[in-house]
């Protein structure tokens, strides 16, 4: 209905707005100028001055009057919210008028998404949108699945001088995707193997040099091939003796067997990527009709297998424009995320506290009004709507001040709100905690959420409430944890390990090296991966210098090595290659150890156990018997390993080793730097 529809309408009345700014008070001048009379109706309680200060401060500005004038006074009532309303006047209440006000603590993220899942309450939260990734796990569920998650990573591509240009991070959202999919591979299943690869990578700024980096890597995992097929004869299918004649075996992205690709198969997964871009993103200046372009997302969009993701894209890419529409890249994508977000349905219950008035008004007693994520930092929240970013108010007013027009006053006027309102937005805070408790008819909460924020503290009007209305008491919610309960197996009847006379003898004397630092180390290496296998750029580092000195003996071999293996390693610089092999200690290749039918060279130990240092006080016999020139007796290192483990457990033994250890990041015991530092 337009405003001037009917004839008796000459009254306006604007019930308690709290976000009013210079815009929406132009508007109000507009309507008064237009003949309506404007009446603002908002709270306000004499008795209570510093829980209405925000009322007071800014429609004092807005009337030009004083609040006591427009509203005259009332009579003094007891009602609820009146022990916090005494106590922000100092003065003090002689009992407390509600009981039903809770105050709560949640110790972690996961504790609140807990509590969300089982509750009734209507939530309310500080930055709602913080709360919000806590209970649904997403920000957008129309692009956080394996369609939708291509069409919005796009955007950061440029198709420029024939070149796809992406990050490496922008790469990996693209392509494990289900719009990538060449034979039996499909992105999706590339994601363990390219996240290996992140440190390989580093660098890269298109497609091609992607698909060059993988070229390195393929020839390099030739070397390791090599390497097996030409010792077969030998090892067979032992990873054991494969590792000790093998030492390119030690770098975790040579190992295909991990990966659910090959690196030929990932090799020609990017290339379907280059394919798809070049093919949804033009040149960045070129025109192209809308329909047209859509036309190209159907054609890509129906190779992508049936499911409820894929109906929703299909809604979207049939859309109809203009004939007559053309746009650049940018533009096209924009439009598709703009028809997109007619579709993006998910609703929240995490409301904003401008949302609040409304709850309160509904006042369901079933239901609890929740107020969470009330912390020290964001609480009471500050104005974040500036009217510039560039121009003060100050600034502003002299611009204002320059103009010859009758609307000065008016925008004069207007402004002087918008500052109002922006310099007492923090007392807003205070009155919205009164207003839960004065007006809400069911139960009310007040919480926070531990750990949300770094330095998070509680906020101090939550112990306030807690001191009013609680006894001090802020209850801590606990998850809802369900157990299966069984029978714990007796350890003594239990299967028991190997006896120490089925281990002897069948244990590489250079892995036993690994026992004299951590029993479960030596465990893992030799019984799980049964070769040391290390994922860290840290420790690639280490590798590469240990091999390229074994391989460095004299001249020649040192220029064969810097020719054919340091192309290999692409993500490092030549001058980096060189000093990691000069400052590596010098080794010989000449002396070799045996285990059973294979000879393997003595310096192998290097690789084992990669710089970890020996301390005094620990054990040394495994070491002690690797430096003899003669066959490994494993009887003591038996002994003390039998002395470590048992059917359930494999005993850690933490110290200074744990930074060079490949397990590290995984073991619960093992020290880091810093640990180690305190002790």
């Amino acid at each position: 209905m337009k405003l001037g529809s009917a004839s008796n309408l000459n009254k306006l009345i604007f019930y308690e707005i709290e976000y009013l700014n210079f815009g929406r008070m132009n508007l109000i001048h507009f309507l008064h100028r237009k003949g309506f009379q404007i009446e603002f109706r908002i709270p306000y309680k004499d008795q209570y001055k510093r829980s209405f200060a925000f009322w007071n401060s800014v429609y004092r500005v807005v009337t030009k009057q004083e609040i006591q004038q427009t509203f005259p006074s009332e009579k003094k009532t007891i009602g609820n919210g009146e022990c916090f309303a005494l106590f922000n006047e100092s003065k003090s209440s002689e009992f407390c008028e509600r009981k039903n006000v809770s105050v709560m603590e949640f110790d972690s993220q996961h504790d609140f998404q807990d509590y969300y899942q089982r509750t009734r309450d209507y939530i309310v939260a500080i930055k709602p949108g913080e709360v919000e990734t806590i209970v649904t796990n997403t920000v957008s569920g129309l692009y956080e699945n394996s369609v939708g998650k291509f069409v919005y990573h796009l955007q950061y591509c440029m198709y420029k001088d024939q070149q796809v240009q992406l990050s490496y991070d922008q790469f990996i959202e693209l392509i494990t995707n289900d719009w990538v999919k060449i034979g039996n591979a499909n992105g999706p299943d590339a994601l363990s193997l390219l996240l290996d690869l992140k440190d390989y990578m580093a660098g890269v700024s298109t497609i091609k040099d992607i698909k060059e980096r993988l070229f390195r890597l393929q020839e390099l995992d030739l070397v390791r091939q090599s390497f097996d097929s030409e010792n077969s004869e030998d090892t067979g299918r032992n990873r054991m003796k494969r590792y000790m004649l093998n030492p390119f075996r030690t770098f975790a992205f040579l190992h295909t067997e991990r990966y659910s690709v090959t690196i030929k198969q990932l090799i020609d997964l990017v290339g379907e990527l280059e394919r798809l871009c070049q093919y949804l993103l033009p040149n960045e200046t070129e025109l192209m009709s809308v329909n047209t372009y859509m036309e190209r997302w159907q054609e890509v969009l129906q190779t992508i297998d049936e499911g409820d993701d894929k109906k929703v894209w299909e809604k979207i890419f049939n859309k109809r424009f203009p004939d007559d529409w053309k746009f650049e890249v940018p533009e096209f994508l924009q439009l598709i995320y703009l028809t997109a977000s007619r579709y993006d349905k998910a609703e929240s219950r995490i409301l904003s506290l401008s949302l609040m008035q409304e709850k309160i008004l509904q006042s369901n007693p079933k239901n609890a009004l929740h107020m969470t994520n009330v912390t020290q930092m964001n609480f009471p929240e500050e104005h974040s709507n500036s009217l510039s970013a560039f121009f003060t108010h100050s600034e502003l007013k002299e611009i204002i001040q320059a103009v010859n027009s009758q609307m000065r006053n008016i925008l004069l006027h207007s402004l002087w709100v918008d500052y109002t309102v922006e310099e007492s937005f923090s007392e807003l805070g205070i009155y919205q905690l009164y207003n839960i408790l004065s007006n809400y008819e069911g139960s009310v909460k007040f919480s926070w959420i531990k750990n949300l924020h770094d330095n998070g503290l509680r906020n101090i009007y939550l112990e306030i409430l807690a001191d009013l209305y609680t006894n001090g008491e802020v209850s801590k919610y606990r998850t809802h944890e369900e157990f299966t309960m069984f029978q714990m197996p007796d350890q003594q009847k239990s299967s028991q390990v190997p006896h120490r006379k089925e281990l002897s003898g069948k244990i590489p004397g250079v892995y036993w090296l690994n026992h004299d630092f951590c029993s479960k180390k030596f465990f893992l290496t030799t019984f799980i991966d049964q070769e040391p296998i290390y994922e860290q750029e840290f420790h690639h580092q280490f590798l590469f210098s240990k091999i390229g000195k074994l391989f460095s003996i004299s001249k020649s071999e040192r220029d064969s090595f810097r020719n054919y293996i340091f192309p290999m390693f692409p993500h490092w610089t030549f001058t980096k290659k060189e000093n990691l092999i000069d400052m590596e200690y010098q080794t010989t290749l000449r002396k070799y150890k045996n285990y059973e039918n294979v000879s393997y060279p003595k310096e192998l130990k290097s690789l084992q156990i990669l710089r970890s240092v020996y301390r005094e006080n620990r054990r040394t016999k495994a070491r002690n018997q690797y430096r003899r020139d003669r066959d490994f007796n494993d009887k003591e290192v038996l002994q003390q390993f039998g002395e470590n483990i048992n059917s359930f457990n494999v005993k850690a033994e933490p110290g200074n080793h744990c930074k060079m250890c490949q397990y590290l990041n995984s073991c619960s015991e093992g020290w880091f730097a810093i640990d180690n530092n305190n002790n």
